[in-house]
């Protein structure tokens, strides 16, 4: 069957992460944090371009590994490095998931790491989803050290007229960021649309 493409309508804090494996990320983390850090200048704030290029680096290299379909990394002025990540998927169906059922996809995608995941079946432009709202153990600061908490907005959407499925995923550490961070993964999951992309492989 045809693949689909995702699109995201976001606003430009956020910025667009090269997954290419031919891309120059050095040059571009280098050329993208100066564009940062004119911004941030512009709202009377101050940012290191270095600590910009290296934080651009590292998420890139970290989205890269999950291979999404397109990831992006929000930048807010005041802050030294971004403070939220956005990913897309398309999952094919598979032996495990033939159908890609809302109910499958809730299940490979809820964790009871800090109790039950908050779940909200919605209605979206590109078809019928559900909202999953949960904290999950993120990566250890040191070796033997604890997991710092990842808070995660993730919406499963299964468009209609195709055998997909889309998974997006908004994340991010501070919870004092947890109210405009789930606002701005709303909205963006309420913009969200599919277009048939011939020749595109989606997730498995």
């Amino acid at each position: 069957m045809t693949d689909i493409a995702v699109e995201i309508e976001l606003p430009p804090d956020w910025v667009e992460l090269p997954l290419s494996p031919t891309a120059d990320v050095d040059s571009w983390s280098v050329t993208e944090a100066e564009r940062i850090a004119q911004r941030f200048a512009a709202e009377g704030e101050e940012a290191s371009p270095e600590a910009l290029a290296r934080d651009l680096r590292e998420r890139a290299e970290d989205s890269r590994e999950r291979e999404p379909q397109f990831a992006l990394a929000l930048f807010l002025s005041g802050f030294s490095a971004s403070v939220g990540w956005l990913e897309t998927e398309v999952w094919k169906p598979s032996e495990a998931m033939p159908e890609l059922s809302l109910e499958q996809l809730v299940q490979a995608l809820s964790y009871d790491h800090f109790g039950e995941p908050d779940l909200r079946e919605v209605q979206t432009l590109a078809g019928p989803g559900v909202r999953i709202r949960q904290n999950i153990r993120g990566e250890r600061l040191l070796r033997l050290g604890p997991r710092r908490v990842l808070q995660t907005l993730t919406y499963a959407i299964r468009p209609e007229a195709t055998d997909r499925a889309v998974v997006m995923r908004v994340s991010w550490r501070s919870a004092a960021l947890d109210e405009p961070m789930q606002t701005m993964a709303d909205r963006a999951a309420e913009t969200l649309t599919v277009t048939a992309a011939p020749g595109r492989e989606g997730t498995e």
